[in-house]
């Protein structure tokens, strides 16, 4: 699943193997390049699976001045994130 963010609370639980979960908090955001519109809305414009490759909409990010500052692809991978693997028998709460 491509980094996204949902509007509603979520319960993720895990009936039977495992699995991992990404998260960060709502402040991460701008650093994960969340697209806003269209049929992708709510996705991010980075790729998880192949990070360091920019996506062809972002611009290299910039300064009030002009001046390039890094790749969408740096600021994603700077992102802090809470790294959950949830195995059998897991429940994880959430919060929208």
């Amino acid at each position: 699943t491509p980094a996204h963010f949902d509007a509603g609370r979520n319960f993720l639980a895990i009936a039977r193997g495992h699995k991992r979960y990404i998260l960060a908090p709502p402040s991460q955001c701008p650093r994960l390049h969340i697209m806003s519109s269209g049929p992708s809305a709510r996705q991010s414009a980075v790729s998880m699976a192949h990070p360091g490759v920019p996506a062809p909409s972002l611009a290299a990010l910039t300064d009030r001045d002009g001046n390039a500052l890094a790749t969408a692809s740096d600021e994603y991978m700077r992102t802090r994130v809470v790294d959950v693997l949830l195995q059998e028998g897991d429940l994880l709460y959430v919060p929208a």
